[in-house]
């Protein structure tokens, strides 16, 4: 009787003990309402697996477990996702999966694990389908008794639920379906929508596409709505193509049980009764995040029916030879546009990694206002967009009008693009949205002059050269100004200016600004690269000779003749049509004319008049004359003192 009293006194001592604690140091006994109660799951670090709760339990204790030599690959490591466990990620490491416990051995895709929760052992058969998708199925029960792992795996049916894993925080990759845009039908269980069709678009990262579903009036289930495509993982099995993506809708899906969807796809070529060939896809898409339900191409909870014309390849239009045959860039080196790929049907803008606000560089040796961003033609011309050529009309050699397909991200529209060969290294282009009510070409294009934004976006290809400046002479320049404001002292503050301009006289293909100003370099030279004239107008491209790193790296020089000279603005972003020359711009001027190059022109190559190989030159030569005109005197005077006695000896 004692010894009875004195067990239940300990009893009830130590279940008081451990409720102390709890309360005390923050200890939480296992509670059969946790959602992952008996998952092995810590609670501390949900997703790593805890050997801290029941280690007495079994055959295994902790040093048993220890001992195992069961690791999973390294590539495996990292979160997944798993459908119908959207609470938490599953983490997995070198020696457990989240809720299925720790690894104690393995035979090639057999893997027997030891559940401590539940004090039972299972078998997973893993496949690696791709390094984002991991697939397994599992014994249907979970054995308290350790059994051999070969006889716990032959329990698995055929038919038994395939679990699929994705891969969290991953890098995409490059959809399978190559060749959009694409028309397509697609049938959610109630008949197929094809009329009006469907159609899917490229997005400018190869990884993503974009749906765009049409409602079919007489097809219940059907509805007008976005939908794009991010691509993850495709991989083969057997006579199957599999595709994992994420879907997002313009209002943001909810979890990811929502977003990532498992597609079967099929690739097949027909000819139609013409004869050309059709290139088609079949796709069948999962129910839900997982694989299980989609059988094949054509067998999903969505199936779609991709169709395009492969014919109409050899009729694509292709950007003009003087365009795809450079790499251009903007005056402020900003942004810049090269062509795709050799088939010269695609240009692609690039935004150039320089920093947002740059000081440009002032004419007379004058680092001057900054400006920031990039205010080039419209919103059209942004980094990272495609222009796809669709219908083209030559007006001229140099002018071509182009109906084309733009796309910046998963965003696409029809637009109008006008190039404009304005010499052998320089180019622009308008470009502009086309509404489908306008002409099918783009030659009558009509660009609002508006005044904050060019209407022309100014292109320098990158291996141009000094090519032959305009209006070769000697000037003088007045009323200079700076985005508006009248430098009056040329030399005053931190005001830079100049007092003159030479063009051409010693390089044709050069420009010297002159400054008498001390804290100034006297002479800021620039390279002229091309010029043309519309009407009265006159465009120079040039860049200066001497800059740091964060200046300007090309300007456009918009001028018009005056009675006694010229009138000049200049523009680090385009060459601007809505200024006047002489009054506004970046720097505007007057300049009046005071003398001709005097001197014999040069190309760059020979050497100019007053250098100094010029000048060793004009030395050696005058010394070799000096001598030679001595010679010839000391000739004539020995033949005039010797003369006469020669003559007597003659006479006699």
């Amino acid at each position: 009787m004692r010894n009875h009293t004195f067990s239940i006194l300990i009893s009830t001592f130590g279940i008081f003990f451990l409720n102390f604690t709890s309360e005390i140091f923050g200890l939480a006994l296992p509670d059969e309402t946790d959602p992952f109660y008996g998952s092995g799951y810590d609670h501390s670090d949900h997703g790593h697996y805890d050997t801290s709760y029941h280690q007495h339990d079994g055959p295994y204790g902790n040093s048993n477990l220890n001992q195992g030599n069961c690791r999973l690959p390294e590539a495996w490591i990292g979160k997944w996702f798993l459908s119908g466990n959207n609470l938490q990620p599953v983490t997995i490491d070198n020696k457990s999966i989240g809720t299925k416990g720790v690894c104690l051995e393995n035979s090639d895709d057999q893997f027997l694990f030891y559940d401590a929760a539940l004090n039972c052992h299972k078998c997973l058969v893993i496949n690696e389908r791709h390094r984002n998708v991991l697939q397994y199925k599992e014994s249907p029960d979970c054995e308290h008794e350790k059994d051999l792992l070969e006889n716990l795996c032959s329990t698995i049916n055929g038919d038994a639920q395939l679990y699929s894993l994705f891969r969290l925080e991953t890098q995409p990759e490059e959809c399978p379906f190559r060749g959009a845009p694409f028309n397509f039908t697609y049938n959610r269980g109630q008949g197929e929508c094809k009329d009006p069709v469907s159609r899917l678009d490229a997005c400018t990262e190869p990884s993503r596409l974009l749906l765009r579903f049409e409602a079919c009036p007489n097809v219940d289930k059907t509805e007008s709505k976005l939908e794009e495509l991010e691509c993850f993982a495709h991989w083969r099995e057997g006579s199957n193509h599999y595709l994992m993506g994420k879907l997002e809708t313009p209002l943001g899906n909810s979890n990811y049980e929502e977003k990532y969807r498992c597609f079967i796809w099929k690739r097949i070529k027909e000819l139609d009764p013409s004869g050309h060939a059709t290139i088609k896809y079949k796709v069948a898409e999962s129910g839900d995040a997982s694989c299980q339900g989609v059988q094949s191409a054509t067998e999903g909870a969505r199936t779609l029916t991709l169709i395009k014309g492969e014919h109409t390849s050899v009729e694509k239009c292709k950007f003009p030879h003087w365009i795809t045959s450079h790499h251009w860039h903007t005056l402020d080196g900003k942004i810049s546009i090269k062509s795709h790929n050799i088939r010269n049907m695609t240009l692609e803008i690039i935004e150039e990694k320089r920093k947002n606000a740059t000081i440009h560089s002032g004419i007379g040796g004058f680092e001057g206002v900054s400006y920031s961003g990039n205010r080039l033609s419209s919103s059209l011309f942004n980094g990272g967009a495609r222009i796809i050529c669709q219908s083209r009309l030559d007006i001229s050699s140099s002018h071509v009008s182009i109906v084309a397909h733009h796309t910046e991200g998963c965003k696409s529209e029809t637009v109008c693009l006008n190039l404009y060969k304005r010499d052998s290294h320089v180019i622009e282009m308008r470009l502009q949205k086309k509404s489908s009510h306008e002409e099918s070409e783009c030659s009558s294009l009509k660009i609002p002059e508006e005044s904050d934004v060019p209407s022309y976006v100014t292109l320098v290809s990158a291996t141009a050269s000094s090519h032959r400046c305009p209006n070769l002479g000697k000037y003088m320049a007045t009323g200079v100004s700076q985005d508006g404001r009248v430098v009056r002292e040329s030399c005053g503050g931190n005001q830079g200016g100049f007092n003159s301009l030479v063009v051409g006289c010693g390089d044709r293909g050069t420009m010297e600004f002159h400054s008498k100003c001390a804290t100034q370099e006297p002479i800021t030279s620039f390279s002229c690269h091309g010029s043309w004239r519309e009407g009265e107008t006159g465009f120079l491209i040039a860049s200066p000779l001497s800059r740091s790193s964060t200046s300007a790296r090309r300007f456009c020089f918009i001028y018009t003749h005056a009675e006694a000279g010229l009138r000049v603005s200049s523009s680090p972003e385009s060459c601007r049509r809505n200024i006047s020359p002489g009054v506004e711009g970046n720097w505007a001027f007057n300049l009046t004319t005071y003398g001709q190059c005097a001197e014999r022109l040069t190309s760059g190559g020979a050497p100019r008049f007053g250098s100094p190989i010029f000048l060793l030159f004009i030395s050696v030569i005058h010394h070799i004359l000096s001598t030679f005109t001595l010679r010839i005197g000391a000739i004539f005077e020995h033949h005039s003192t010797h003369a006469p006695t020669e003559m007597n000896m003659l006479r006699r």
